[in-house]
């Protein structure tokens, strides 16, 4: 059946025995630009294994429109599938509506420990923008620095220091252990803020040994600002101290 499907007759069919008929409807309605949620509401209501069928199995139609719709039968899809294979087969059928796909995901399961891998998926070298930056504030934030460190994705979190001053990144990285991204974290947070007091805050948190750390901070700066204000750090470290001169031509 191609014949457009009125929204009353969907009263009528059975979806296991009319699946073809609903499947073909659908595509009419995608083709024609006409919404699909009346199908989809219809279904989340009265079959939920067929609605999964249709918007996301092997035959599930592709693009944004069929995938937004989707979107708002989370509750009755995540009833027949599991929530890391839906959203991801979500975000390869979406086309431009990746993004939302991972926003959604983010919403409904925020501790998930599959969130980094779709967003690595959808956002790609931004990969962690959009989960960390919806957590920033919250109770999970720390978490989610977290999640990202131990999905070996550590960037992530240098990109959030850094963007944003939230020294917590820097912190989670430390007790991570995560020593070359704290080095890459501290300096381009130097070079955003040449006036913050990352040096307390490593010290704080580093620990005794701070000097071969710093030294190494010194060396990634990039600005000669933020060199000139460690000036007032490094009298404790002899070995950054004399980093930075060097780093300076005063040396």
């Amino acid at each position: 059946m191609t014949a457009p499907l009125t929204d009353e007759l969907l009263r009528g069919l059975d979806p296991r025995q009319d699946l073809e008929v609903l499947r073909g409807a659908l595509a009419h309605r995608l083709q024609d630009g006409v919404s699909v949620d009346a199908i989809y509401d219809w279904l989340a209501a009265r079959d939920p294994v067929v609605l999964a069928e249709l918007s996301v199995g092997p035959r599930a139609p592709t693009g944004a429109v069929a995938v937004r719709a989707a979107l708002r039968q989370l509750t009755a899809l995540e009833r027949v599938l599991g929530p890391a294979p839906l959203y991801r087969r979500l975000a390869d059928l979406g086309g431009d509506a990746a993004g939302d796909v991972l926003d959604a995901a983010i919403a409904r399961h925020p501790d998930a420990t599959w969130l980094p891998k779709l967003s690595v998926a959808v956002e790609g070298p931004e990969a962690g923008r959009r989960h960390l930056a919806a957590l920033r504030g919250r109770t999970g934030y720390r978490a989610a620095l977290r999640a990202w460190i131990d999905a070996k994705h550590p960037g992530a979190v240098v990109r959030e220091v850094v963007e944003t001053g939230e020294v917590v990144g820097l912190l989670v990285l430390i007790g991570a252990d995560q020593r070359a991204a704290t080095v890459a974290a501290a300096a381009g947070l130097l070079d955003a803020a040449p006036e913050a007091p990352v040096v307390p805050w490593l010290a704080a948190a580093w620990g005794p040994d701070l000097d071969p750390l710093l030294t190494d901070v010194v060396g990634a700066v990039q600005r000669t600002a933020s060199l000139e204000a460690l000036g007032a750090w490094l009298g404790p470290t002899p070995g950054a101290a004399a980093a930075r001169l060097r780093r300076l031509g005063r040396a």
